[in-house]
């Protein structure tokens, strides 16, 4: 097993966060005894929230297909220092986008995030070779920020001056004609940095992917609403029979999650569904005993 990355929470340095091939293990005694947390998925990274050590974001390694392609990576995060996890690569979509390269965090609003990504060109509907994405939200949602970075490179690192409104970036182009793009590119700060967090509001309707998935015999389901609203998340077998009710009642506007008990099912595929207000969505789950 190796380690692939190694993170020191700046607000409390007796946690430590540590990426591995089996997932991600973490200290909260600087390191005389460790924990596996609940991520089980082999860790190209972790960065953990500056101002608060449960909030954690972890990008998955890249898995490489039978005839060399990439399936991209994805992007979790934990708020409960591990316990249970969330997707939110949701909006990294598009078929050149291969994988996260780096991640960067802004100290004075730790809403805000910027991811470096590589892969393919970027356009309007879809995130690409040269791009950095931006979430004001926590990586709720994600939008290009990516206005003079050259095509076919990759973002390697960032960091962010808070005292000029800069965003710096280190550019690799790997092609010998793009050679000359490489070096270290500096953005303007379109979004204010705040002198003290603030809190972006939910914008979207949103079913995420449960966590973990496969799973035996407990995984978690997150989801978020823009407004109260009465929200219904029922699981159904695959011929459509509803084996379980998670949510039925009202519901004020936020994060949500709630863990689902498959113990007394048999291993199989299963959808969770979710009604809340006007809006509808599915998702598989899949459980392994």
């Amino acid at each position: 097993v190796s380690t692939n990355d190694l993170r020191i929470s700046r607000s409390n340095n007796s946690m430590i966060f540590v990426g591995w091939d089996k997932g991600i293990y973490k200290t909260t005694d600087k390191g005389i005894t460790w924990d596996k947390t609940s991520f089980s998925i082999k860790t190209d990274f972790v960065e953990i929230d500056p101002s608060n050590p449960d909030i954690v974001y972890a990008a998955a390694e890249p898995l490489f297909t039978n005839n060399f392609s990439y399936i991209p990576t994805e992007l979790y995060k934990t708020t409960d220092g591990g316990t249970s996890w969330i997707n939110i690569s949701q909006g990294l979509t598009g078929n050149n986008y291969k994988y996260i390269s780096s991640i960067i965090i802004n100290p004075k609003n730790t809403n805000e995030l910027f991811l470096g990504l590589a892969g393919g060109a970027f356009d309007t509907t879809a995130f690409g070779l040269a791009s950095i994405a931006h979430s004001t939200d926590g990586g709720l949602n994600w939008t290009p920020y990516s206005k003079g970075i050259p095509d076919s490179s990759e973002v390697t690192s960032m960091d962010i001056d808070t005292v000029n409104n800069k965003l710096l970036a280190t550019v690799i182009a790997p092609y010998i004609t793009h050679r000359s793009f490489s070096g270290v590119y500096i953005l303007n700060y379109l979004t204010e940095v705040a002198s003290e967090k603030k809190n972006f509001p939910i914008i979207n309707f949103q079913l995420m992917q449960n966590f973990p998935n496969p799973f035996n015999p407990v995984t978690t389901i997150s989801y978020s609403i823009p407004e109260d609203a009465n929200v219904r998340l029922k699981v159904y077998d695959i011929l459509g029979k509803e084996v379980k009710t998670l949510v039925n009642r009202n519901e004020t506007a936020g994060i949500h999650k709630v863990n689902f008990n498959a113990s007394s099912l048999p291993s199989g595929l299963y959808i969770y569904r979710i009604e809340a207000g006007s809006f509808t969505d599915s998702k598989k789950l899949l459980l392994l005993k």
